[in-house]
């Protein structure tokens, strides 16, 4: 079937796509508000504040490593959280907290498979989502290193390798939305043990 042809169908995919990553994004934010206050036990409306201040900064360094510093230093500072919690929780979550990645992965291989009409059995159902938690914690932390694993991905199902080219022009402003997804489940998960273990400055999360 000529790639030509499904264009129009292409272009409904991404734009569902871009739509499901601002919904995640939307939802992210909303659960950062529901964690601090359910299991933190304080207002969410400072970290919520402080977070979108460093939103800019995630939205334009793609690399979940290059920005650690950043985050690790926000978290002390602005927070409240104890240097040494931080220093550890912030840097596992980083390498096991992908769920941003999960997300897309899985709606650039299924919108794919829709346009090239392949059926998912549930044989391939459940090799699709083995491969995609094992590609989002192996993605390499650098710019655009997603792709990686999206084509492996396209491997796994059948869908043609040169489908990549359309998840290029993509990838970028995704990786963006999936920084803040997962930076921000991070700093929430590290404020919550914080707030538990009694590692937490309170004047300094209550400080604007």
């Amino acid at each position: 079937m000529a790639f030509g042809q499904h264009r129009d169908g292409i272009s409904h995919c991404l734009q569902q796509s871009i739509w499901g990553l601002g919904a995640w994004g939307a939802y992210r934010v909303d659960g950062v508000r529901g964690d601090i206050l359910l299991f933190g036990r304080l207002s969410p409306v400072p970290a919520i504040k402080k977070i979108a201040g460093l939103s800019p900064l995630v939205f334009t360094v793609s690399s979940s490593h290059a920005r650690l510093p950043f985050v690790l230093k926000f978290c002390a500072e602005k927070l409240g959280i104890d240097g040494k919690l931080a220093a550890f929780s912030i840097p596992v979550g980083v390498q096991l907290n992908k769920a941003g990645n999960c997300i897309f992965f899985s709606l650039v291989t299924l919108m794919l498979m829709r346009v090239y009409n392949i059926e998912m059995p549930l044989s391939l159902f459940i090799t699709l989502w083995i491969s995609v938690c094992i590609m989002a914690i192996a993605k390499p932390p650098i710019p655009c290193g997603g792709i990686i694993c999206i084509a492996y991905l396209f491997t796994v199902v059948g869908v043609p390798p040169e489908a990549i080219s359309i998840i290029l022009c993509v990838d970028p402003i995704a990786a963006m939305f999936n920084g803040v997804c997962n930076e921000s489940a991070n700093m929430t998960t590290s404020f919550i043990v914080s707030k538990d273990a009694g590692m937490m400055d309170e004047k300094k999360y209550f400080t604007v």
